[in-house]
């Protein structure tokens, strides 16, 4: 690699995958401002996300629990196997929630009623760095 070509921690590759379309632009958008030269592909629909996972191969992809197009953690049980990271962001951390999470793969678990963007940035930047990111709230359950 030469000094100029980018790393994916400089320039990553990231598909933001949320059905609230706030949710969704908001984590895109400080993903852009906090990576310059990040590529950020938003989606709010589950099929279209995974289609563009698996035509770009990305560096990193961010999701909710809950995606309107797609039953149950279907977005997430194709990936058991990958080494793609996973954050996933959610206000439902709950032990129920956290309990069924455990039949599929994820790097990262975000709760967005306990942390603010700070944090956020944070677990985005230690899924890219693939570490383990689980916000305090929720890491008794795991």
């Amino acid at each position: 690699m030469t000094m100029n070509t980018p790393t994916p921690l400089d320039a990553p590759h990231v598909v933001v995958l949320k059905s609230n379309r706030f949710h969704a632009d908001f984590i895109g958008l400080n993903i852009q401002n906090r990576w310059p030269k990040a590529r950020v592909s938003v989606f709010y629909s589950g099929n279209e996300a995974l289609k563009c996972i698996w035509q770009t191969r990305p560096d990193l992809f961010v999701t909710g629990i809950k995606i309107d197009d797609l039953e149950g953690l279907e977005h997430l049980e194709p990936f058991t196997d990958s080494e793609l990271p996973i954050l996933i962001v959610t206000a439902c951390a709950d032990a129920t929630t956290v309990r069924r999470l455990r039949r599929v793969r994820f790097d990262g678990l975000f709760d967005s009623l306990e942390e603010g963007l700070e944090r956020l940035l944070e677990a985005i930047e230690k899924s890219l760095r693939r570490q383990r990111y689980v916000s305090p709230r929720v890491a008794r359950w795991l």
